[in-house]
């Protein structure tokens, strides 16, 4: 038998190129997981590095919007002071002794009169020549000298103006400024080019001329407002526009207290206020899509989105002032306070949810429809009650409520200062709910807040939050109650009491005292009801019956005087009803689609029927509907008030309980009562970007 020689050494060798290939795969894959690992990085940075890039533009528009404002500053300064070295009576002396065949005065017609078309002409002027002049003297170095630092090591983004200084002038109505703005980390670069646009605005305040100076009694608060009424205030699907404070008081008839006040009824009502709102009642919407814009603060009893709304849109852009609650029960709901929210009253000893300030949020879809966003600061006094049969009510340690969040208060906790072994539970219908400590220790808002906090923690998971529902971009500086925002629970902070303190009295002067300033802080403090209306200020039973319409071209003047609390009047404007569907007795005026200008004050009810544009005050007894789903304008001005007042002085010395002061002159001036409402963001647009590596 023969056997087969065997090679030695092959297993060896075959091993070694295993080994080889093995070592070769594994310093490609490694290397490869090092390039992939330095792309990854690589990536991040260039992310990084482009997002600070881009933040650059950003702050350098910021600080472009600032320096608009400050040139419309400028410009509404200007203006002022131009309108006070005026002297009619001397251009009416050069008109009068001008040269046949020459000019005389621009301000003054050949008639004698003024030529108020021409004065708007010339405050345009100075207006558009201040504000020009403010941002091409310093826009360059407002942008170059900005703060940019935005990264986490304190390096900035490069910004610079690219445009020549001949080419940062206005030519004729715009501004076109190019910008750079640069960044670099870690070897890499990222550089934008911008282009912003930048406009001027028409100059658009109010002024007046006119030859007798009136000044009324302090106490006629009511003629400084566009709308003071003590009944209710009711827009039936309208798209009103209102510039000038208003007061609501709301109608003491009223059978259900929460439902009075402004009452957006209806749907696609549209409310929008250049001003303060001022009511001691509540503002509702009730009806599908209706919205409400401020440009001022608000001042309320309660801010109420009903179960039955949905698409309400709340858009405040000053603070708003609540004495109980801001309460969101409609779907898709959206409320942005650009100022604080300050809702003051804090309850104590008082089991009336009515004298306890909270925040309640009944919406279902929160977070993917209904949302609140509070940019500035918050301050909340008091905590939300949960409703049970039989009229009882449970205060719960929550400052801001959501929905289904009760279940909290419902079970027993397994440890903690705050266990079962510890508590008292009963059954309230239809919820078993804990209500004290055995021993018999205090358990008011703070502890039911700790034991909110409590449950939370113990049970992760089971309450919401908020989430991106709920935003709050300032301080919060009081809080009663436990409060949820941002996906978090904010434990009780009570403080800050003085700067409460503060906020109640300004609310409390507002919504009882309408705004007037000679009652003391602490007796505006402890008050409680309204001091201050129209039927106080207003002397109805030494007030005449009035009836004037002078006709203008296109404007009728309105002076209607009326006494008789069941009389209304009723305001005919364009595509409105005849007034016929409005019961009892009334007196119907009829624009003729003009517009209109003058002074009513009734003590029965105003209605507006169809599109009307109305300039001057509107001071009721009663009721103010506006219906027919109409486009309303109401526009304040308060020199031209005083000066109709003046026309007809013998009307109203009875009415103001004291005698009109009158100074004979010839004037032309700024009315500063009034809020200009000019958009920055009209006013700069971005033209081009370019990524240039």
């Amino acid at each position: 038998m023969k056997l087969k020689k065997v090679k030695k050494g092959s297993s060896f060798v075959m091993i070694v190129m295993v080994m080889a290939v093995l070592s070769i795969l594994g310093i490609a894959i490694s290397s490869l997981a090092v390039t992939s690992y330095r792309a990854r990085s690589l990536n991040e940075v260039s992310k990084k590095n482009f997002y600070i890039t881009e933040s650059g533009l950003d702050k350098a528009y910021a600080i472009i919007g600032k320096l608009v404002d400050g040139a419309i500053a400028s410009g509404n300064s200007y203006v002022e002071s131009a309108m006070n070295d005026l002297n009619l009576n001397d251009e009416k002396v050069i008109e009068a002794n001008k040269e046949p065949g020459t000019e005389g005065s621009l301000f003054i017609k050949d008639d004698g009169s003024v030529d108020e078309a021409y004065i708007k002409v010339y405050q345009n002027s100075v207006f558009r020549s201040a504000y020009t002049s403010f941002i091409e003297g310093s826009i360059r170095t407002s942008v170059e000298s900005g703060n940019y630092e935005l990264s986490e090591n304190g390096s900035n983004p490069q910004v610079s103006v690219l445009s020549s200084n001949d080419e940062l002038k206005f030519a004729p109505d715009k501004m076109l400024i190019k910008l750079e703005s640069k960044f670099k980390e870690k070897d890499l670069e990222k550089v934008i080019h911008v282009n912003y646009e930048i406009g001027i605005p028409e100059y658009n305040s109010v002024y007046y001329v006119k030859s007798d100076v009136t000044k009324l009694p302090p106490s006629n608060i009511t003629f400084l407002n566009s709308i003071s009424i003590d009944g209710d205030m009711i827009v039936q699907g309208n798209d009103v526009d209102i510039t000038g404070n208003i007061f609501v008081k709301g109608n003491e008839s009223s059978s259900n207290k929460d439902t009075k006040g402004v009452i957006l009824q209806n749907n696609n009502s549209n409310l929008k206020i250049t001003g303060e709102m001022i009511t001691p009642s509540n503002i509702v919407f009730n009806g599908n899509d209706n919205k409400f814009t401020s440009k001022g603060n608000v001042y309320v009893n309660n801010t109420r989105v009903l179960k039955v709304s949905e698409g309400t849109k709340i858009d405040i852009t000053g603070d708003l002032n609540t004495n109980d609650d801001l309460e969101i029960s409609g779907k898709k709901s959206q409320v942005d306070i650009k100022g604080g929210l300050y809702a003051v009253n804090e309850g104590s000893g008082d089991p009336n949810p009515d004298k306890s300030s909270s925040i309640i949020i009944n919406s279902d879809d929160l977070g993917s429809g209904t949302s609140l966003n509070i940019t500035s600061d918050v301050m909340v006094a008091g905590s939300s009650y949960i409703n049970l049969n039989n009229n009882v009510k449970y205060q719960t340690g929550e400052s801001l409520s959501i929905k289904g969040n009760y279940k909290a208060y419902a079970m027993p906790l397994p440890e903690g200062p705050y266990s079962e072994d510890k508590m008292i539970f009963e059954f309230l219908e239809p919820l078993n709910l804990v209500t004290g400590f055995l021993d018999g220790s205090q358990f008011l808002i703070k502890e039911k807040s700790e034991y909110f906090t409590e449950f939370n923690r113990l049970f992760p998971g089971q309450l919401t939050l908020g989430g991106n529902g709920i935003r709050i971009g300032g301080t919060i500086k009081f809080n009663t109650g436990a409060l949820v925002h941002d996906g978090v629970i904010k434990s009780w902070d009570v403080i800050n009491e003085q700067d409460l303190k503060e906020k109640t009295i300004e609310l409390k002067r507002k919504i009882y005292y309408m705004g007037e300033t000679t009652e003391s802080n602490d007796n505006v403090y402890n008050q409680n009801s309204v001091q201050v209306k129209v039927a106080n200020r207003i002397n109805f039973n030494e007030m005449e019956n009035v009836r004037i319409i002078n006709q203008g071209s296109n404007e009728k003047e309105l002076l209607l005087l009326n006494k008789d609390e069941n009389k209304s009047l009723v305001i005919l404007g364009k595509d409105g009803n005849d007034g016929s569907s409005i019961l009892g007795d009334k007196d119907i005026i009829d624009l003729n689609k003009d517009k209109a200008k003058g002074v009513i004050v009734t003590k029965g009810n105003v209605y507006f029927c169809g599109d009307i544009d109305f300039s001057g005050t509107i001071i009721c007894g009663g009721n103010f509907v506006l219906m027919d789903g109409a486009k309303d304008k109401i526009l304040y001005n308060k020199n031209y008030v005083d000066d109709l007042v003046n026309k007809y002085p013998d009307y109203f010395d009875n009415i103001l309980n004291a005698d009109l002061i009158t100074n004979t002159d010839y004037e032309v001036g700024v009315d500063n009562s009034v809020v200009t409402d000019i958009e920055r963001d009209k006013l700069i647009i971005r033209k081009g970007w370019e990524l240039m590596k």
